[in-house]
Order: C-alpha cells, then structure tokens, then sequence
C-alpha cells in the first residue's frame, strides 16, 4: 500500500528559491538512495536541477510566490522494495506530470518504510502556466492513480486498505511518523540555514504555517497533520539544543560550499544486473 502526501514550496523572503533547492539536494543525498541509483529526472538534468526551474521561472517571468510542488508516497512496511518502489515512482512520472513539468525524483531505502519523493517545478516549461492544485485532487486523482499503479505490482492499495481497518487504526496511519517526518525535517533544514538566531527559527517554521509548542522538548504541528511531533523524535540534530548549535554553525553559504558537484559515473545508470545485486 503507498499513501501519498502532497506538499508546495513557497517563495522565501530572503532568497526565493531557497526552499526548493534546498528540497531537491534532500532528496537526492547519496545516504539515502543506495548512492543514487534510486534517483531520475525527466525533462532536466536531476544534478542541476534547482537551476532548470529557476531559469524556466526566469524566462516566464514567474520567480515569485509558489516556487514547486512535493508528493511524498510511503509504502507499507515490508511489501515491497526499493526496485519496485523506484517503479511505481516512475509511471507516476510518466503519466502525471512528464508532459510539461521538470521534475526530479527518488526512492529512500535508509527507513523502515521504504518512501518515494516527487519535486516538480510550479511553472509549466511548455508554455508558462503554473500547476494548480485544486482541492479535492488528491481524491480524485492523484491517489487513484498511485492506486493504479500499485495494483499493476501486487501491491494493496489505500482503499482497499481502509474499508480493513478501523478508524483507530486509520488515524495512526494517516498521522504516522513515515508519512510526516521527512517533510518535517527538510522544513526545518531549510529554516536552520536562514536563521540567524533561536527565535528567527520559530517564526521562520511559523511563517511557513507550522504551529508550536514550547516547553522542556520543542513539538511541531504542519499544515493539515493532525497531531504535534517532538523535534527530538525526528533523529539526531532536532532537539532544541542541537538545534540552536546548528544554528549557529550552519548558514546557506556553507551548506553551497558543502554541496559537491559530481561528475556523471556508471552507477548513475540503471542496470538491472547492478541494482539486483544492490538489493537485499
């Protein structure tokens, strides 16, 4: 079964990009994507990526407000792997935005719940227009067709799934951390680099629509989850001490200086002999 989330990137006042590129670099980490095999593109180069939408933006005259979009697909526990994880990413791809989006995709392997990323550009390369989301279309579309394409591997699918289970159980999926916690870290990163103190960080994260609790463990709530999440629970460097040192040392200047441009090597190309060996 693969629920999906679907998330946008505003502007930032500081640097309008910000926020997209620091989500693309994110997903495309080498730790996370069994050294970036369990990566692609379609219509742009996934290392240079950030700069193909930038200049589509450029050329349209749309550098301004929502800068890209983020669909987040959790698969269950142990259904399936990362091969065929990368697969159903893919014709999600195809099918959905390959047409007239740059877009840039992954596979994360490094949690129990392997998880697919999707980052498209909010302006259409053919012709200017920006993507727009309407509510009602993840219902009607968009889960449906990841629906689709799960039942064409043998994998369940969320509607079957909830007539299954009780809304107890319904509600931890929905809300649970392999849903959430990706999204939550890569929006509090972002902040981290742009903040120059504790206080700018909280009203950064509440800027970008998240609530807060303050108190011995900082805990967070984004737009449309149900419940708050500790920092601390999200992994080393969230709690609120970590945090403030991070703040301090890590600025986007140094994170551009870490960011190491890699020549294209053989692993970047998809081998079945390769990836099969890779998998466990």
């Amino acid at each position: 079964m693969a629920i999906s989330r679907i998330l946008h990137m505003n502007s930032h006042h500081r640097s309008k990009g910000s926020h997209l590129q620091v989500a693309i670099d994110y997903i495309l980490k080498d730790e996370k994507t069994m050294n970036g095999l369990l990566t692609g593109s379609v219509n742009c180069i996934k290392e240079n990526a950030y700069e193909c939408m930038k200049e589509t933006k450029r050329l349209y005259g749309k550098m301004d407000k929502r800068q890209g979009y983020h669909l987040i697909i959790s698969f269950e526990e142990n259904e399936c792997d990362g091969d065929i994880a990368m697969k159903v990413i893919e014709e999600f791809v195809h099918e959905y935005l390959e047409s007239d989006y740059e877009v840039v995709y992954a596979v994360h392997t490094n949690t129990d719940h392997i998880h697919g990323h999707i980052i498209w550009n909010s302006v259409r390369f053919t012709d200017g227009y920006k993507y727009h989301y309407k509510k009602g279309d993840w219902e009607k579309d968009i889960q449906p067709r990841i629906d689709r394409i799960c039942e064409k591997y043998n994998l369940s699918t969320l509607e079957k799934s909830i007539k299954k289970t009780d809304k107890k159980e319904w509600d931890v999926l929905k809300n649970g951390p392999f849903i959430w916690n990706e999204q939550i870290k890569q929006d509090i990163d972002a902040c981290v680099l742009r903040a120059s103190d504790y206080s700018m960080f909280l009203q950064m994260l509440e800027a970008e629509g998240y609530e807060i609790k303050q108190g011995k463990y900082l805990a967070v709530k984004p737009p449309g989850m149900e419940r708050f999440r500790r920092t601390k629970t999200l992994g080393q460097g969230y709690g609120i001490d970590e945090l403030k040192e991070r703040i301090v040392k890590e600025n986007l200047n140094t994170y551009r200086s870490n960011q190491v441009v890699r020549a294209p090597k053989i692993r970047m190309f998809k081998s079945k002999k390769v990836r099969k060996t890779r998998m466990t």
